[in-house]
């Protein structure tokens, strides 16, 4: 009796394991997003294609079964199945990496190989929901605190990790960005068609550590064009009587791929504030803007890719003051343009185990200032500044062995301004950086596998000495979990203004010099028809030779060395959805506390004091559904209060709110040609807030949109 039962169970296992069911799905490595046109070999037999979401089920006959997975764009993957996996997540490597990060041998198929640090890539690829709005996106990051001085076209800078936006490096496909003046960047004119994604380090390292990555670097990604014939147009409509209109166009020509965008908004940002009890309207906020970008791709021969990007931006917008009371608003006239033009061009050589990526660069940035209520040896106050960088940069990653990654890197640029305010200067920027990946012990013991990176960055700027930046990261990995610790050093230099603005620029600043570390903690867990993501980081950074613009003895400000900054912090990333993303939840938070750590002056009562107008809380929440043609998302906000001063006088504090926004959008298609029609609520609780004193936002409002596509049949190729 007990052997026929033990082969009615033997029996019952063949028969179940004859009919098993594996549910892959293939994913990139860097976005984490599904690949729609891949393909699953199993074993001998035919190629079988992913579904729209990236997912194939196969018929397993056996563990041990070999497959193959293979995509236009990706390295291909080849591995062995287990019992129990399933659902599989495999990732697929892209040919066409960022310029900083390579990935090292084999990924874990459960866990992405990442550096040792907290790293988000945001995609633009669908570019349904929110239009090209990257600053919004950026809001709902963890870690990361938007300065938005206004709606629409009005300036917004970016704090990594409680540090100033002259502290963050900004780059578009590793070309910087950071103003020469200025030292930040305003992230309202990059709202534009031609951006493909976003990707947030924080924190330093040798790659990403030149001057202006104290907090961390942000890298934007230019949209590449497409394989096929495309044209996309979108149009929108907002009740604070703003307008946009954008046209791209993707052609294919012998060899070379062409992405051609032009872009144009105007309005008059027409909304009011609430001052003494009574609704003031805002003046002097209207804006036009254009922008056209040209990116052109060739590849005539294996292995070698040719590139060249241009882009012109012009933008005439009010420049208002701090908002205090009705009469100050009415004698609001300042007014800025902005003519700026980028070029850049080079080529990439990639094999296996060897690339190298040279370019070149041009970036001019023209700005024209003039307020008529300010008034210089009885003349309304007009200001012209023109910047310029030329620059060279060349990347080489060499692995020896599959598990072995060397990369390196020189640049070199030539810097000058042209300013009615801080004269004429120039001076020359050149660096070298040595960085190596060791993955070790992979699949020995219970861990996945051990990673070491170390490296260094040399800097040379100006009269300065030459600068030392090491750097150093250890990631161990579990089965779906990643465990991660890293410190390094970073700088900036002082900005031209800070040397040389009349009156009260210092030439005797000093460099920004600071120390960081973190350690932190991430899963990626697939359950079923679910994908569960997380990451918590703890993070430190002292800084010493902060320059800070005070009162001197003369009577005007002028730019010191301050003694010392030091912010640390939790960061927290947690979401869920299912497979083919029709549901996604997700929660990021982080706290933070940025204090000035060393006295000034013999009784400096400030020691220990918050650095102003940084919010110690951040809480968002995401929710987005997508059911066949509807799409929908709700973004929740929360944001503690922030003080105004070093004093941290709890009655001289900016509220904390509660900000919410809603988007819908519908596709319909017709053959080649679809059509989505949205619609957007901002502020969807019609809150009264600033996140700067002096900049409220507007209360609740309205964007209408409209997309048009038409994309041609590939052909059987792949986009």
């Amino acid at each position: 009796m007990k052997r026929l039962f033990f082969l009615f169970l033997l029996g019952l296992h063949l028969v179940s394991a004859q009919g098993a069911e594996l549910l892959l799905q293939v994913r990139d490595i860097w976005t984490g997003r599904p690949v729609a046109n891949a393909t699953v070999k199993v074993e001998q037999g035919q190629p079988l294609p992913v579904d729209v979401s990236g997912i194939v089920r196969l018929q397993v006959l056996t563990s041990n079964t070999a497959i193959k997975v293979e995509a236009p764009g990706y390295f291909p993957e080849t591995l062995k199945l287990k019992n129990g996996q399933s659902p599989l997540l495999i990732y697929l490597i892209p040919l066409e990496q960022t310029t900083f990060i390579t990935v090292v041998g084999k990924p874990f198929y459960k866990s992405p190989l990442s550096i040792p640090s907290h790293r988000t890539v945001i995609s633009f690829a669908d570019r349904l929901l929110v239009q090209y709005q990257l600053t919004k996106s950026l809001a709902l990051q963890s870690g990361l605190f938007l300065k938005s001085y206004g709606p629409a076209a009005s300036l917004q800078t970016i704090s990594l990790r409680g540090m100033s936006a002259e502290q963050t490096q900004v780059l578009i496909d590793g070309i910087p960005l950071n103003n020469l003046q200025l030292g930040s960047v305003d992230l309202s004119v990059f709202e534009g068609e031609d951006v493909g994604a976003v990707e947030i380090y924080r924190g330093s390292s040798a790659l990403l550590g030149g001057s202006g990555a104290i907090g961390g670097s942000l890298n934007l990604r230019s949209r590449d064009p497409e394989e096929t014939l495309q044209v996309q147009v979108a149009t929108g409509w907002s009740s604070l009587n703003n307008q946009r209109a954008a046209v791209s166009l993707d052609v294919p020509i012998g060899y070379s791929k062409q992405l051609v965008t032009f872009s144009h908004a105007n309005g008059l940002n027409q909304y009011k504030t609430k001052s003494n009890g009574q609704w003031v309207a805002l003046r002097n906020r209207d804006f036009r803007q254009n922008h056209v970008s040209w990116k052109s791709v060739v590849e005539f021969a294996a292995n070698w890719k040719f590139f060249w990007r241009i882009s012109h931006l012009k933008k005439t917008i009010g420049s208002p003051r701090p908002f205090t009371n009705v009469s100050s608003e009415q004698t609001n006239l300042a007014r800025m343009r902005q003519d700026n033009t980028l070029a850049y061009g080079g080529f990439r050589y990639q094999k296996p185990g060897l690339e190298f990526y040279f370019t070149s660069y041009l970036r001019n940035e023209w700005m024209d200032y003039y307020d008529p209520a300010v008034s210089i040896n009885q003349q309304p106050l007009h200001s012209l500044h023109f910047n310029q960088e030329k620059g060279l940069q060349g990347r080489f990653h060499y692995s020896p062995r599959q598990r072995l990654l060397f990369k390196s890197g020189v640049e070199f640029a030539k810097q000058a301004i042209s300013s009615t305010d801080a004269g004429q200067h120039g001076r020359s920027r050149a660096s070298f950086y040595l960085l190596n990946d060791w993955r070790l012990f992979e699949k020995r013991f219970t861990l996945q596998a051990f990673s070491f990176n170390s490296g260094f960055r040399l800097e040379k700027v100006g009269r300065w000495p030459l600068i030392f930046l090491p750097s150093a990261g250890i990631t161990l990995e579990w089965p779906g979990w990643q465990l991660f610790v890293s410190g390094g050093k970073n700088f900036r230099i002082p900005g031209f203004n800070d040397l040389y603005w009349v009156p009260g620029g210092n030439p005797d600043l000093k460099p920004e010099a600071s120390v960081n570390w973190e350690f932190g903690l991430r899963n990626n867990l697939a359950w079923k028809q679910w994908l569960f993501q997380g990451q918590w980081s703890l993070f430190q950074n002292r800084v010493k030779n902060q320059i800070k613009w005070l009162p001197s003895a003369s009577g005007y400000w002028q730019p010191f060395n301050i003694a010392g900054i030091k912010s640390r912090g939790l960061e927290v990333e947690l979401s869920a959805s299912d497979l083919k993303e029709r549901l996604k939840i997700a929660l990021n938070y982080h706290y933070m506390k940025t204090i000035k750590n060393k006295a000034e002056f013999p009784g400096d009562e400030t020691v220990g004091r918050e650095v102003p107008f940084l919010p110690r809380e951040k809480l968002t929440f995401q929710l987005q559904l997508n059911q066949k043609a509807a799409m929908g998302s709700f973004n929740l906000q929360y944001m503690s209060f922030r003080y105004t001063d070093f004093s941290n006088n709890p009655h001289l504090i900016l509220p904390g709110f509660v900000e919410a926004s809603l988007a819908l959008t519908y596709g319909l298609t017709w053959k080649t040609l679809s059509l989505r029609p949205g619609l957007q609520i901002e502020n969807l609780f019609n809150k009264h807030y600033s996140v700067l004193p002096g900049y409220p936002l507007p209360g609740r409002y309205f964007n209408l949109n409209l997309n048009l596509k038409f994309n041609q049949p590939s052909h059987g190729g792949s986009k």
